[in-house]
């Protein structure tokens, strides 16, 4: 009688947490209220639009960034340290909307210009007007239509709503008009002054009085670090036993975002020398992870893909994107650094473009001596359709020596030159005595950067400070600490 006892009431009290439990479920049930509102998704296609814009942004920004305090005091930043391009951005957008009046200028006044007090951003390259739209997130045409393409773009602090732009590709010079504030620009210049430690660069027009407009440094400030570097890939691993299986396990992470959901039927193959080779289909997609590190990718092409846009902005765009959701390294500071056409033949519809990424390690730009684009990455696309993509970066291991102490800072650009002058001399084609040749080298002399160089065959797995000057349709690496030629072609880089 006991048990049945028990068991009723084992029953009832079942019965009454089952009628609790599920009033409960029913209050945290989401009512009609949960279900996003077509307000709401809207608000979330905004905020990914915005994530793209950000993300192109990180990847599209200018080469370097040339601060005029006024008159001849400039400094020459080769990377985003104070966080400029960010703060540009929002006043840059204001002129693609309407009410914007676009004036040419000549090639002079965009020379007497640079000496005003301003932020100038250099890209290097011809980059087309949609694609500073899209990074802006432009609202409206605004000079959409009245500009092609622009390679630097100069905000002056002394005159209300005005920007300047510069095509030099097509030898064009614009002066904008809108109704933008520049307080922003303002403060920055003031804040990067304040600091005692910028490198101060001055034109060589008022250095030597030589016929040439050419920022060079004249103090830096920087202490210069020789950086050991690693490859980003590093498939040594594969050649012991304690390591093989991370380091394959490692690889096959790396290689599934280029076969995403196809991946479980792809063909793997490693070969003696270490490079693993990913297969899909019939070669339809190839993915090499070489036994230097280096990644090469290719994708049969889809003309449906290949042919679904011919728009440069939407081609670059995915380019982008390719790149950016196959990062493996986070913080790797990779930029655009160029666009150069491909294909495109006369009843050709498929148009394609290849892009050319580097990389900045310490704030500077890194060059590989075994790399002849000397870009981190390669990309080649085609409608919406990428292609082909190479990959070889170094990035900075733990290990960090200082320049010894008896050297800690580069030598100067004239004493460079002054070094290599015969073999400048010859290489130019120049005549004369000392002074002329060197005259001559200054007045040919296109552009100065100080950048890290390393050589990606040797043991040492090290970059060092170098000098990257170009001279007419030449460019020169010199060891920034001993004066002495580590590299140079007949190409501009």
């Amino acid at each position: 009688m006991r048990k049945e006892s028990f068991k009723t009431i084992l029953l009832a009290v079942l019965v009454v947490l089952s009628i609790a439990l599920t009033q409960q479920l029913w209050i945290t049930m989401p009512t009609a209220s949960g279900i996003p509102s077509s307000k709401e998704k809207t608000l979330q296609a905004d905020r990914n639009k915005l994530n793209e814009v950000n993300s192109i942004s990180d990847v599209i920004n200018p080469q370097s960034f040339v601060i005029s305090f006024g008159g001849k005091d400039h400094t020459v930043l080769f990377s985003d340290s104070h966080g400029i391009w960010k703060e540009v951005l929002p006043i840059l957008r204001g002129y693609f909307e309407d009410g914007i009046t676009v004036e040419d200028i000549t090639p002079a006044r965009w020379e007497e210009i640079s000496d005003i007090r301003a932020i100038k951003m250099e890209f290097g390259y011809s980059m087309p007007i949609g694609i500073l739209s899209s990074i802006v997130g432009g609202k409206g045409p605004g000079i959409q239509g009245k500009i092609i393409a622009l390679d630097s773009i100069l905000i002056p602090v002394s005159e209300d709503g005005v920007i300047y732009i510069s095509d030099k590709f097509n030898g064009r010079f614009f002066r904008l008009l809108g109704k933008i504030n520049k307080d922003k620009v303002a403060f920055l210049i003031d804040q990067i002054g304040s600091q005692y430690n910028y490198d101060y660069y001055s034109s060589i027009r008022q250095v030597y009085a030589i016929d040439n407009n050419v920022l060079v440094p004249l103090d830096l400030s920087r202490e210069l670090l020789k950086i050991k570097v690693e490859n980003e890939i590093n498939v040594e691993g594969l050649k012991q036993a304690s390591t093989y299986a991370s380091t394959l396990k490692q690889i096959d992470i790396f290689a599934s975002a280029f076969f995403g959901e196809n991946f479980d039927f792809v063909k793997k193959i490693i070969q003696t020398d270490g490079s693993v080779i990913y297969m899909y289909g019939y070669g339809q997609k190839v993915l090499k992870v070489s036994a230097s590190g280096a990644m090469e990718y290719v994708e049969g092409l889809d003309n449906n893909k290949a042919t679904a846009s011919t728009d440069i902005t939407e081609s670059i765009k995915t380019a982008v994107q390719f790149v950016i959701s196959r990062e493996i390294t986070p913080g790797q500071d990779i930029y655009l650094r160029d666009i150069r056409p491909i294909g495109g033949n006369e009843g050709d519809k498929r148009k394609g473009y290849q892009l050319l990424f580097a990389n900045r390690i310490n704030g500077l730009p890194v060059y590989v001596k075994e790399n002849p684009s000397q870009a981190s990455i390669e990309v080649q696309v085609f409608g919406k359709q990428v292609t082909s993509y190479k990959k070889l970066l170094l990035r900075e291991k733990i290990d960090v020596s200082f320049i010894p102490p008896q050297r800690p800072e580069p030598l100067a650009i004239y004493e460079v030159i002054d070094i290599n002058a015969e073999i400048m001399k010859r290489d130019l084609g120049l005549t004369g005595d000392e002074d002329k040749v060197f005259n001559d080298i200054m007045t040919k002399l296109a552009s100065v950067q100080l950048c890290y160089y390393g050589d990606n065959a040797s043991d040492k797995g090290e970059l060092i400070p170098v000098w990257k000057i170009q001279i007419e349709d030449g460019t020169y690496f010199f060891d920034a600490m001993k004066g002495n030629i580590i590299n140079r072609m007949k190409a501009k880089i």
